[in-house]
């Protein structure tokens, strides 16, 4: 599927980053939403009864799950499809969708990819779900940063320039991030080319690097 959806990306022109949250995302249970309960026929105001078609029902399918080889291939490959057309990147998540990843997984995630046409961002991030109703055990929901980083990127470019790195700017929406690494421990993830997102007082969550995958200063 990932060949698939490359190869469509492939003859347009437009993309400039392309990205695969769902690779990395926590699994999603599937379930089916179905159309409200026909009229009380002992009702006399109830208005007249219609048939409600089947299709009317709403059906969320169940988020797949990959594991690391998986997901490790199909960011390869989105690397290879940036490189060959020299026209776009790719924003990589780690795979922090079932657990957040302490320093010496993420740096092992890093050294699996070497590409001027990639960028690594860590780690996840919450944001407030417009979903969950009132009753939910918990308002917010944790994704993939590369969203939000293709949006901050975005932004960048439009307020001020391509020129501007994409760096030291809060996320929007995003109210936590999975874990902060200190300050030591953040050196040493930007020094290896690895994009750390941190709290920061009064500002939210920053993105503190706007480097690539590429071994080669």
């Amino acid at each position: 599927s990932t060949l698939f959806g490359l190869s469509a990306l492939g003859v347009q022109p437009e993309p400039g980053l392309i990205a695969i949250p769902d690779l990395v995302a926590g699994p999603v249970a599937g379930h089916v939403t179905l159309s409200p309960p026909p009229n009380d026929p002992c009702d006399p105001c109830a208005p007249p009864e219609r048939p409600v078609p089947i299709t009317a029902a709403a059906v969320t399918e169940a988020g797949a799950t990959f594991d690391d080889e998986t997901i490790a291939a199909a960011q390869q490959l989105v690397i290879e499809h940036c490189e060959r057309l020299g026209d776009r990147m790719t924003l990589l998540d780690p795979p922090a969708g079932r657990r957040p990843l302490d320093t010496g997984r993420l740096r092992g995630w890093r050294a699996r990819f070497d590409s001027p046409y990639a960028a690594l961002y860590a780690p996840g991030i919450s944001v407030t779900d417009p979903l969950a109703g009132p009753g939910a055990a918990t308002q917010n929901k944790r994704l993939p940063p590369s969203g939000h980083l293709a949006g901050l990127i975005a932004a960048t470019d439009a307020d001020v320039g391509p020129w501007r790195a994409p760096a030291n700017r809060a996320l929007q929406w995003a109210v936590a991030a999975d874990s902060d690494f200190g300050d030591d421990a953040h050196a040493l993830l930007n020094s290896e080319g690895l994009n750390v997102l941190r709290p920061t007082p009064a500002r939210g969550i920053v993105c503190l690097g706007a480097r690539t995958r590429r071994y080669d200063p």
